[in-house]
């Protein structure tokens, strides 16, 4: 008896518990903001902030003065968190110090790079407008970053490129590249509120 019961109605109850489980799945992925504070718009949406970076390389001195544009563009679609932009004011979206090709690595010294760069690091202008809910690292601040592109393995018989960057003490820039930074100033902050 339990048997033909089964057979009568047990596929139909697997599959609707199949279908309530992904849809709850699916509820909780797709909002991605169960059990969180829901984001709230900026007050002050664009700002302009000044950059100067004076540095040495080779015994030439370098210096940079640009502006940082940052503005709102809107907030993540599956997690609370508000996106901003940040660029120069030149167009371009960072400033290299240096860049060279096959060298070795300094994050891993048995590996050659493909590329090794050293940058300025924008930000992602949370920190410039002021917010801190996006913005809680020391990495959300400008700095130098460097950045390593190698091949780490072959993966169906094809070259697989792959990325890793840090930032880097004024120490190392000038340990592993005989960067000496002279003056690196970027604006303040503003004070945001969220509504």
């Amino acid at each position: 008896m339990i048997k033909q019961w089964f057979k009568k109605f047990g596929i139909a109850i697997v599959c609707a518990n199949t279908l309530v489980i992904c849809g709850i799945a699916i509820f909780i992925c797709g909002s991605g903001r169960f059990n969180q504070s829901e984001p709230t718009n900026a007050t002050i949406t664009y700002g302009e902030f000044p950059i100067r970076l004076v540095y040495e390389m080779n015994g030439t001195m370098y210096e940079i003065e640009e502006v940082i544009i940052c503005y709102f563009r809107g907030m993540e679609a599956f997690t609370p968190m508000r996106l901003w932009r940040a660029e120069l004011a030149s167009g371009d979206t960072k400033i290299v110090l240096l860049e060279e090709e096959n060298t070795k690595s300094i994050l891993k010294p048995k590996r050659t790079n493909l590329k090794s760069v050293v940058e300025l690091y924008l930000s992602g202008g949370a920190y410039f407008m002021g917010d801190t809910q996006n913005a809680s690292s020391e990495y959300a601040k400008p700095h130098i970053r460097y950045s390593e592109i190698f091949v780490e393995q072959i993966w169906n018989g094809a070259p697989y490129d792959k990325y890793e960057s840090t930032a880097l003490t004024n120490e190392q820039l000038s340990e592993f590249f005989g960067i000496k930074i002279i003056e690196f100033t970027y604006g303040e902050p503003i004070v945001n509120s969220f509504d």
